[in-house]
């Protein structure tokens, strides 16, 4: 610039698109704000194709079924980082081995493109396998199907490869023969398995025996029928063998047969039944003429056995006899008599005959005749025996009832029992009468009876017939004398027949019982100081006949100074001047010192102050209080001082004007001093 140097800026701007137009401008101002600019248009373009940056190969060569190994073709470009990649696939077929060409076009922005091929070589060398497979071989019955089980195939390239079957029957026989089957799968190569099965027909299955003759047991005697016919049959053969055979073995008591039948078919398998048939003898022989049950009493005689036969379907010589067994009752016995047959072959029959030897007579026994009798000329029971035409030893028991009543009856019963409770009952009644009067017992006709025990005091009485006569009282009059005065009373008896009797009595009644006082408290300690315990509310006496009675209290200390005794007593009289007296003891003790001791506290004092000495043995002792200028101004003790005892006063401090004072305590020869402050009033 002419004037100055001036100020350049410069911008940028770019088109889209391939090619593409970048324009620079730039312009210069100086300070009077005159400008001037100048542009650049650049022309970009792209004429260069995208390039392989990896090398792959050309052509594969795989198995098919194989994946192909992932080795992809890499592109890259001079002035493109996004590229655009297209990729085509063509398979071709008709041919073994196959092919696939692979195509990959990688093209930039401005439409330049590179295209890169791919072979593959797809080859089919691998055989269809065996996916399901079937018994290398298998046996099965001549009756049986033959199993249709088939294998399955499969192969990794082709999927309508074909499956030819064949069947060859061989080693065939007259029980047995094999089947041979083959499967063979090829594919389009001409890839081919083979499987083999081999299937035995056989026949192992013995016959069948469905029906022969059962077995059975004939007596002797009775005719054998000749052997029966079978059913029989076989799984394969129609041309079956039958072979019978029959033998006899004899037994201790007849004999058995055993009848066989063995069937064999053309393999050699064979079904075997046996029938058992038993020739016997089972049958029990009969008795004829057993005599029937019977039933006697014990004092006829027993039966004689009797003359019995027997008869037998086979023998003839049978074994008789008879046997009796006696049973012991409760009563009686019984015969049990068993008529016995045997034959030759242990068959046995018994018919019992029963004989039953009762006892139904009851016992005789008398009883002596009724009588009536005055009470106290009642005969006595007699012992009764009892005869029985079984029981030697009839059990008698005697029983009497006393009626109630006057007259009354005495009724007495004898029973006699024998050994089958068979009872005879006799009875005795015998009437009683009473018409003697009671007689009092000896009593004094004057006594003395506690006043508790007056209703329970009465007289008693005995009578010629009864044993407990009733005493009863019909009459009481009240005299003066004594305490509680004294009973005029009447007393009557009386026996159950009525007849009675007075007597008459005086009776002073007494009291010689003191009362009883309850919840007296029981001896107790407390110390010097503490206070003393209350006087019971709750104590109370009771006495056999006074109820309404006054308690008097008193208490003594024995000691003014501690230790001491504080004794309470308490005092009941009753009506007539008996007296109950209970004391409860509280012993109040103290601790002093060993030493003489002297104490006067509060000190100072104003109101008042306590003053209180001990010595440790009995002394004489004199105590006063002085002023200050040596007068006695109060005594406080002159005389023979216990010791180990708490001498103490409470002292008004207002009897003493305000200052100093020395209290003085003579023990013996020995003088002690405290000191005593009254500090006002």
């Amino acid at each position: 610039d002419n004037c100055s140097t001036p100020t350049v800026s410069f911008s940028q701007s770019m088109t889209q698109g391939c090619p593409y137009t970048i324009t620079r401008t730039w312009i210069a101002t100086d300070v009077c704000g005159n400008e001037s600019s100048y542009t650049q248009t650049i022309l970009v373009v792209d004429t260069t194709a995208p390039y392989l940056v990896n090398n792959p190969p050309i052509t594969y060569s795989i198995e098919c079924g194989q994946s192909i190994p992932e080795n992809n073709p890499v592109f890259a470009d001079n002035c493109d980082q996004n590229l655009t990649i297209t990729f085509n696939e063509i398979e071709t077929s008709g041919s073994c081995p196959g092919a696939s060409i692979r195509t990959w076009v990688a093209t930039d922005d401005c439409g330049n493109h590179t295209t890169f091929e791919q072979y593959i070589f797809i080859h089919d060398t691998t055989a269809p396998i065996v996916v399901v497979n079937v018994p290398a071989e298998w046996i099965v019955e001549c009756d049986m199907p033959l199993p249709t089980a088939q294998p399955q195939f499969a192969d990794a390239c082709d999927s309508n490869f074909e499956v030819v079957s064949t069947s060859v029957i061989i080693n065939a026989t007259a029980c047995s023969h094999d089947v041979v089957r083959t499967w063979v799968a090829t594919d389009y190569c001409e890839n081919s398995t083979t499987i083999t099965q081999v299937i035995h027909v056989v026949d192992t299955t013995n016959p069948t025996i469905s029906s022969w003759p059962v077995d059975h047991v004939y007596e002797c005697g009775e005719t054998v029928p000749g052997p029966g016919q079978i059913v029989y049959s076989d799984n394969c053969d129609t041309d079956i063998e039958v072979n019978f055979t029959e033998e006899q073995f004899e037994l201790a008591c007849g004999y058995y047969l055993v009848r066989t039948w063995r069937i064999t078919d053309n393999c050699g398998n064979e079904a075997v039944e046996s029938q058992y048939i038993y020739v016997l003898d089972e049958t029990s022989p009969v008795l004829h003429n057993v005599p029937a049950d019977v039933t006697i009493e014990c004092d006829q005689p027993v039966p004689a056995q009797a003359a019995f036969t027997a008869t037998d379907n086979c023998d003839s010589d049978l074994a008789l006899s008879v046997n009796d067994v006696i049973v012991q009752n409760s009563c009686g016995y019984m015969i049990k008599r068993y008529y016995t047959a045997v034959d030759d072959c242990g068959n046995t029959t018994t018919i019992p005959q029963i004989i039953t030897v009762v006892d139904t007579t009851p016992p005789v026994i008398v009883a002596p005749a009724d009588v009536t009798v005055p009470c106290n000329q009642i005969p006595n029971a007699p012992e009764l025996a009892a005869t029985d035409n079984c029981d030697n030893n009839v059990i008698v028991v005697y029983n009497q009832v006393i009626e109630s009543g006057c007259p009354y009856s005495i009724i007495r019963t004898w029973t006699a029992t024998d050994d089958c409770g068979n009872q005879t009952v006799v009875s005795q009644i015998i009437s009683v009468y009473d018409e003697i009067a009671p007689v009092f017992n000896a009593f004094p006709p004057f006594v003395l009876v506690e006043c508790d025990a007056i209703d329970s005091y009465t007289l008693t009485a005995s009578d010629n017939c009864e044993v407990n006569v009733q005493v009863t009282i019909v009459e009481e009059m009240q005299v003066s004398g004594g305490c509680y005065g004294n009973l005029l009373r009447t007393y009557e008896a009386t026996d159950n027949c009525g007849n009675s009797v007075t007597a008459f009595q005086i009776i002073e009644i007494v009291d010689t019982h003191a009362p009883v006082l309850h919840n007296i408290p029981s001896t107790t300690s407390i110390v010097c100081g503490q206070n003393l315990p209350a006087v019971p509310g709750n104590i109370y006496a009771t006495d056999n006949c006074a109820s309404d009675m006054i308690i008097s209290f008193t208490q003594v200390q024995t000691n003014e100074f501690c230790p001491y005794d504080v004794i309470r007593t308490w005092t009941v009289s009753d009506n007539c001047g008996n007296v109950a007296t209970e004391t409860q003891t509280i012993h109040v003790s103290v601790e002093v010192p060993a030493n003489v001791s002297l104490l006067a506290y509060p000190n100072p004092a104003q109101q008042h102050f306590t003053l209180k000495f001990s010595v440790p043995s009995n002394q004489e002792v004199f105590g006063a209080i002085y002023d200050v200028t040596g007068r006695q101004v109060m005594t406080i003790y002159n005389g023979m001082a216990d010791g180990g005892r708490l001498y103490q006063w409470d002292i008004d401090a207002k009897n003493f004007d305000t200052g100093s004072y020395i209290i003085g305590l003579k023990v013996g020869a020995e003088m002690h001093h405290e000191r005593l402050i009254i500090s006002g009033k």
